[in-house]
């Protein structure tokens, strides 16, 4: 209406030409988004940002978007046209670059840490409890020959562990959808108030260092208990439950979150996204530092034969010994079952499992 009545300003008309400019830029950003022409978004959503810092320069006021946020805004589309990039949204990805970096924030942090855990923590209290490490040990190898052996192998498990994550999240998109592997997507890095923009190649690389870096360490942990405990309930949960403790502990209090405390790496994900690339790499030395101490360590250590949760293997199957038919055959037969079950210790076992699932279930709702 003012600009109708050449009621404007000079300030007040360069405001409203670059409102204009900005609404074009919207509508043809959205015109895009319809007939979903990914790769022209970035040029609009730069003319858009151009335009919005033109009109504060006049003295507009635009609260949607300000500060960090539109840094990141402004940066993200500079990246994306420099290197001749879609637009992709990152919260439903499709391309194979995101959906790479998702599967790896997922199976690259404590998660996967837990999965190896289970499947390979048991790798020395398995043959301790079988008597087949008495057998490895009346052969003219060196202890610390086996344990590089050992602790070898487990490296080579972790390198198909990482194919396999690889593979699972390169060949997925192909089955939705039809792209090209380019992984040169931005990926925002915050430390402090600073903003950098690295490839997912780089960010994907870090992640898969860092992950190798805690791993190494939760196995030189895993090699430590095995020599103290002998069965492998009783070191899985341990060793759970420490590592759990260690990182929610490291995770709480700012003062722990150092470098050279082998629990920050566990933290690859916070490390990666919002601390500098130098105190990145300190951790991850100090995660090999310190497997490697573990690992000297448990090689030296004296073995022992603790068991934290030992119940005797010698309980009677039938109540007191007695076989005879007091109750049913039935009722004879489900006390007989749940006999054995309790001399397996298999009840126990799966309490203190619960017991575990439902601190860390309560940690991370808290």
């Amino acid at each position: 209406m003012l600009r109708n009545e050449n009621g404007l300003n000079e300030l007040q008309t360069k405001q409203f030409e670059h409102v204009q400019d900005m609404g074009v830029a919207l509508v043809h950003w959205e015109v895009a988004i319809n007939h979903k022409r990914w790769s022209e978004i970035p040029n609009h959503e730069q003319q858009f940002l151009h335009n919005l810092q033109q009109f504060e320069k006049y003295g507009g006021q635009f609260e949607v978007l300000k500060g960090i946020e539109r840094e990141k805004a402004i940066q993200k589309s500079e990246w994306l046209i420099t290197h001749h990039l879609a637009y992709d949204d990152e919260k439903y990805p499709l391309s194979p670059a995101l959906v790479l970096k998702q599967s790896i924030e997922l199976l690259f942090s404590m998660f996967g840490m837990l999965i190896l855990l289970l499947l390979f923590g048991n790798t020395i209290t398995a043959e301790r409890e079988q008597r087949t490490w008495l057998t490895l040990r009346t052969q003219p190898i060196p202890k610390w020959r086996q344990f590089v052996a050992k602790y070898a192998s487990l490296l080579i498990v972790l390198f198909i562990f990482f194919l396999f994550v690889i593979a699972l999240g390169v060949l997925t998109p192909f089955l939705f959808a039809d792209y090209s592997i380019n992984l040169k997507y931005p990926q925002l890095i915050e430390t402090g108030e600073t903003i950098t923009l690295i490839s997912t190649f780089i960010y994907l690389l870090r992640t898969a260092l860092m992950f190798m870096g805690a791993s190494a360490f939760v196995f030189s942990f895993v090699f430590l208990f095995s020599m103290v405990l002998k069965n492998s309930f009783s070191a899985l949960m341990l060793i759970s439950a420490t590592l759990f403790l260690g990182f929610i502990v490291t995770d709480t209090y700012p003062l722990l979150q150092s470098p050279l405390n082998p629990f920050q790496s566990f933290r690859l994900l916070q490390l990666i996204a919002q601390t500098s690339s130098s105190q990145m790499w300190l951790s991850l030395l100090s995660a090999f530092g310190w497997s490697f101490i573990l690992l000297t360590l448990a090689i030296v250590l004296r073995e022992k034969e603790t068991d934290l949760f030992y119940f005797t293997d010698k309980e009677k199957p039938f109540h007191r010994g007695n076989t005879q038919k007091r109750f049913s055959i039935l009722w004879n037969f489900i006390i007989f079952e749940w006999r054995k079950m309790k001399q397996k210790r298999l009840l126990k076992q799966v309490h203190l499992l619960l017991l575990l699932f439902i601190s860390i279930g309560y940690v991370f709702i808290f």
